[in-house]
């Protein structure tokens, strides 16, 4: 756990590519196998753990609990992101790229850029509204 937690904060710490050059993505993978190496081992080490400590009956059925975190997880953190996009969608943000793109979905459906904002990007919006940064 220790080994994971020392690798994402150096990940953090690393100087971008203008700063370095090639270095930095080069000791983005070398910190990103850390990462990988120090999770396997707690993971075999998890289900070794599990399985040791485990009544004789049912220990393969605990023993699969360690392998079904990960998609367990993933699974939680699908739902939370859509119930938390979902009610706190501003609706779409009117970056330069999506200008560029209202301007190309025009062009293609032979529509009024307001027309495309209305009837194409708003439309499965939940807030429908176009949100210009200030």
């Amino acid at each position: 756990m220790i080994l994971v937690g020392i690798a994402t904060f150096l990940m953090g710490c690393l100087p971008t590519f203008g700063q370095i050059g090639y270095l930095a993505p080069a000791l983005l993978v070398a910190l990103r196998f850390l990462q990988g190496f120090a999770v396997g081992g707690e993971w075999g080490g998890a289900v070794l753990l599990v399985a040791e400590h485990s009544p004789n009956r049912s220990r393969a059925f605990w023993a699969s609990w360690p392998q079904a975190g990960v998609p367990v997880g993933n699974l939680i953190a699908t739902i939370v992101l859509g119930v938390t996009s979902n009610c706190v969608n501003p609706g779409y943000v009117a970056t330069e790229l999506v200008a560029k793109q209202i301007a190309d979905q025009a062009r293609i459906h032979g529509l009024g850029e307001d027309e495309v904002v209305e009837k194409v990007m708003l439309t499965e919006s939940s807030i429908k509204r176009l949100v210009r940064p200030e």
